[in-house]
């Protein structure tokens, strides 16, 4: 394991794999990281390697920060991987407990198709709140929180198995990192990022959700 990271199991896991990829030194919040685009790139590795042996069908990927994000108290701040199953939906209104999970056909979708690089390329017209090189960050038509913005890599990524460079995956953390600052999630955020068929993306492109300027429920389906 890198010398930034560490893996570890939560007391009550809420999947079938459930671990905590967090810096080693515990830090409870992201702005004491002072190295966020290391510690993304470190983090990358770690859930990739994950992803490999233990979901390679699909995974969530969670951030849940402050209070309002419904990080628990004295907790450090951890990139939470669920997987071994198919992940239900994490927003209670999203989930219908009366129709049986299925996978999500994201792998059946063809790259030409990827509304993601439209947008990033223009095709599609969306106004961005930032754009570099490396990420493209906007607000969806179909905001699920007060606050919600979408990071979406600039390369065409399907996921994060699929990330090939560790760098551009740093700079586009280091940039979710420096929104995290913004006064609007100083209360706190959710993070997440749904990966393959059985994590439930809908979009093949690699994206991150920030959601905050409220306090949220739970994350998971066994607290409701």
């Amino acid at each position: 394991m890198s010398m930034l990271i560490e893996v570890v199991r939560p007391a009550s896991p809420k999947a079938a794999y459930h671990v905590l990829v967090r810096h080693e030194k515990g830090y409870q919040n992201l702005k004491d990281i002072s190295d966020p685009r290391q510690f993304g790139k470190e983090a990358l590795s770690a859930i990739q390697n994950l992803a490999r042996q233990n979901s390679p069908q699909g995974f969530r990927v969670l951030m849940r920060a402050g209070e309002y994000g419904r990080q628990l108290d004295g907790e450090p701040l951890s990139l939470e991987f669920l997987g071994g199953e198919i992940i239900r939906p994490e927003i209670r209104s999203l989930y219908d407990p009366s129709k049986e999970l299925s996978p999500s056909e994201v792998d059946k979708k063809p790259d030409a198709d990827c509304v993601f690089d439209k947008i990033v390329s223009g095709q599609i017209p969306v106004p961005p709140l930032f754009k570099d090189a490396q990420v493209f960050v906007f607000k969806p038509n179909q905001m699920l929180a007060k606050e919600h913005l979408l990071f979406i890599p600039t390369q065409h990524y399907r996921d994060i198995l699929g990330v090939t460079d560790p760098d551009f995956f740093g700079s586009v953390f280091a940039k979710i990192a420096e929104f995290a600052q913004k006064e609007e999630f100083t209360g706190g955020f959710m993070l997440a990022s749904n990966n393959g068929p059985w994590g439930g993306q809908a979009v093949q492109h690699l994206h991150f959700h920030m959601r905050g300027g409220e306090k949220f429920e739970s994350p998971f389906w066994q607290d409701w």
